[in-house]
């Protein structure tokens, strides 16, 4: 894995939940927040977790505590709210990204501690690719959640966000 590929994979992440957001604000408050008995409650809860992990992968590979994480996940409880703050964690992504983001650092390893206190030795690029993995997989439960409210969700294949990269590329 590269770091160009990984730079493509975050731009896709970024591209996806801008769709899942740009979806959820046309649904009713009341589907958002339903509880729908999925792993994380409903939609809103699985958004939530998506961000979540977006932001305490981030603390990681940055080297800091998890509580600004958690702190972030306190002060999300609309999909406005969600949404500003996933701009946020997004916009600290990036500049990470940026400022480290090399072929040699993928192949770093460093220690990470679960919110339980475990540690684990990673690579940043197993993480990294673990993180867009895990995204892709909640937003598929988010989609399902979306359908069995009456709702339609947006298509956030890769293959769709790779088409729209081509010059003339398609949607």
């Amino acid at each position: 894995m590269t770091a160009a590929e990984v730079q493509r994979l975050f731009v896709y992440n970024a591209w996806a939940n801008e769709r899942t957001f740009g979806a959820l604000a046309g649904i009713p408050a009341e589907s958002y927040r339903a509880d729908m008995k999925s792993s994380h409650g409903g939609i809103h809860g699985t958004m939530l977790h998506i961000i979540f992990a977006q932001h305490l992968w981030l603390l990681r590979w940055m080297g800091q505590p998890h509580d600004a994480a958690f702190e972030g996940s306190k002060k999300a409880a609309s999909l406005d709210a969600l949404r500003s703050h996933w701009l946020d964690v997004e916009k600290e992504t990036r500049a990470f990204l940026d400022a480290r983001l090399n072929d040699a650092f993928l192949r770093e390893t460093f220690v990470m501690k679960t919110t339980n206190g475990e540690a684990f030795t990673h690579t940043y690029g197993e993480s990294m690719l673990h993180l867009v993995n895990h995204s892709s997989y909640h937003r598929g439960q988010v989609a399902t959640l979306m359908r069995q409210a009456g709702h339609v969700p947006p298509a956030t294949d890769y293959i769709l966000h790779a088409r729209q990269l081509r010059p003339g590329g398609d949607t």
